[in-house]
């Protein structure tokens, strides 16, 4: 086995620096049956078209000194910010990114999400919507770089990316869920922004959340 990774050498990897900070996990709602709709309707180079858009999109809307690394994880987007404002950094970046969604995204690909009245479903909804979940946590990331053959890719490992993911999925269409730890941990979030303390699933377990209000 090479030193690091795979036998043969077929890839391998280095350890970078660990850092602390908040991680931000976007990811899109219902997301099989969005795709689903729009290759039926539309074909399937409408639905890579689509959340290649909201990719892109979205992470245009992640920028500033804080941000640390920012990019897709799946259909989803992944990014980790540092520094002293990390959490209130995570949470605009989100809700910067759900207000695009909500307007110039929407605007500019309806008609991805739109039936044409061909499907042969009554009453086939249109536009389809198209939601995300946002998910907020901070804790130790360490980065990795993955060499696999000619390709290499950056890889951020730590329980907060895990659990701002889990946080996503759980969290109401279009609103940031953001662990209780975080909440605690940064004072000023509270006054910031408007809050509100609920008991979801979140993967397996029970907990309470604290999501923010997007229209506050």
């Amino acid at each position: 086995m090479s030193a690091h990774g795979m036998p043969g050498g077929l890839a391998n990897y280095s350890i970078g620096q660990t850092v602390h900070g908040a991680a931000l996990f976007i990811d899109v709602r219902k997301s099989s049956q969005i795709v689903d709709f729009v290759e039926r309707h539309h074909g399937p180079g409408a639905a890579t078209s689509l959340f290649m858009n909201f990719i892109v999109g979205v992470m245009s809307t992640i920028d500033g000194p804080a941000v640390y690394e920012s990019g897709p994880s799946g259909d989803a987007v992944l990014a980790l910010f540092v520094g002293e404002t990390c959490a209130s950094d995570a949470i605009d970046a989100a809700l910067r990114a759900i207000e695009f969604l909500r307007t110039d995204f929407l605007k500019a690909n309806r008609h991805h999400l739109t039936c044409l009245g061909n499907c042969g479903v009554r009453e086939c909804p249109t536009p389809f919507a198209f939601r995300v979940g946002a998910g907020v946590d901070n804790g130790a990331v360490t980065s990795a770089r993955v060499h696999v053959g000619k390709h290499a890719s950056v890889q951020l490992v730590g329980a907060c990316i895990s659990f701002a993911s889990k946080l996503s999925g759980a969290a109401p269409p279009n609103t940031i869920a953001v662990s209780t730890g975080t909440f605690h941990q940064f004072p000023a979030l509270a006054k910031d922004y408007r809050w509100e303390s609920r008991e979801m699933v979140v993967g397996n377990n029970e907990r309470m959340v604290m999501l923010v209000d997007p229209s506050g």
